[in-house]
């Protein structure tokens, strides 16, 4: 029995000697063995943790949606267009119990930028002063409270964050102006399998240790000292892919809030009658409904190019892509759908 083998015995021995039952032992080598088969690396989750752990500090909680999507560009910088599987958040909760799924409550943004010690010090010395300027007395003195309904769609419910804390606040925006979404779909993947005997250049932690393992059968005697290299190796990649998609996840948001911040043009609303000058409150309100009407309409169209595009790879770096035969996809330019009608020639459906 080799060296290596006898210090992870008197690991497993210690850790039953230190009170943790068997079959908890166990577990914890199996899930240790079965790392190099989870679709994100071990530092690659912490990683991941605490991603959702700053975004719920800056009001923002993300749900399981967008913590899959998050993972998906850590996937994507390692040019693994597979994706990840829909019951994968499930598992990374269950590995990672400092993160858990809880409910959330809409904050208005404004409050939350007044909401700092150094905000609510100078309002109330602001309140102080003119108190002592107009010298009012406290009977006089009556507490407010500002409620009201806002139209637009509201982006509480399930969020995932920190155990320590029972629920989790979300910033809402106050503009009712409708908001654009980009679809992006996965680029085709062209990348070729690589032969068993040949060593390839590793793209994360679990290649390194495949071919660890690999070398390992085929020396006599592998030393410790050779896993921990490989491991230290394997985490420093896991966080440079993981800074990377964190950049290009951020820079995608910043593309959506410019997006969001491009101005509406207002609703024209037709005169029915010729004779009246101003238009009374029927025709406003008809035209609103034929607005909501009209970006519902909009909104279903969206969601059934977006379920077509998830059928198909996308290959947006020109307005040409080879094709065997007619297929539909989405454009993440104009929000069309490319019609392929022979091998090279695309025609842009306007929606």
């Amino acid at each position: 029995m080799d060296h290596d083998r006898e210090y992870r015995l008197a690991r497993a021995e210690m850790d039953v000697e230190s009170g943790l039952p068997k079959k908890r032992t166990a577990l914890k080598l199996r899930h240790k063995a079965q790392e190099t088969q989870q679709r994100l690396t071990t530092s690659e989750e912490r990683f991941l943790a605490l991603w959702i752990k700053n975004e719920e500090g800056a009001g923002r909680s993300p749900t399981k949606a967008e913590a899959s999507d998050f993972a998906s560009c850590i996937l994507e910088v390692r040019v693994d267009l597979t994706g990840i599987g829909k019951h994968w958040i499930d598992g990374f909760l269950y590995r990672n119990n400092d993160i858990s799924l809880k409910d959330s409550r809409a904050l208005e943004s404004s409050r939350a930028k007044e909401s700092k010690p150094q905000r609510i010090a100078t309002f109330y010395e602001s309140l102080g002063r003119e108190i002592n300027k107009k010298r009012i007395k406290p009977k006089n003195i009556i507490n407010l409270d500002e409620n009201g309904v806002q139209e637009g769609e509201s982006s509480t419910g399930k969020v995932l964050g920190s155990v320590l804390r029972k629920g989790a606040e979300v910033k809402k925006s106050e503009s009712t102006t409708w908001v654009s979404i980009l679809e992006a779909t996965p680029k085709k993947n062209n990348r070729q399998e690589q032969p068993q005997d040949v060593f390839f250049t590793p793209k994360q932690s679990h290649d390194l240790k495949r071919q660890s393992r690999k070398l390992e059968s085929e020396l006599d005697e592998a030393k410790r000292d050779f896993r921990t290299l490989i491991n230290k190796a394997g985490k420093t990649i896991d966080l440079q892919t993981s800074e990377i998609a964190s950049l290009r996840y951020q820079l995608r948001e910043k593309d959506l809030e410019i997006e969001a911040l491009t101005p509406v043009p207002k609703k024209k609303v037709k005169i029915t009658d010729p004779n009246k000058r101003y238009v009374e409150w029927q025709d406003i309100w008809e035209s609103r409904n034929g607005l909501k009407e009209r970006q519902a309409e909009l909104t279903a169209k969206k969601k059934t190019l977006n379920a077509m595009a998830k059928n198909f790879p996308e290959s947006h770096d020109a307005h040409e892509a080879p094709g065997e035969w007619a297929q539909l996809r989405v454009c993440k330019w104009g929000g069309c759908a490319l019609d392929y009608v022979d091998q090279r020639a695309v025609v842009c459906i306007k929606m």
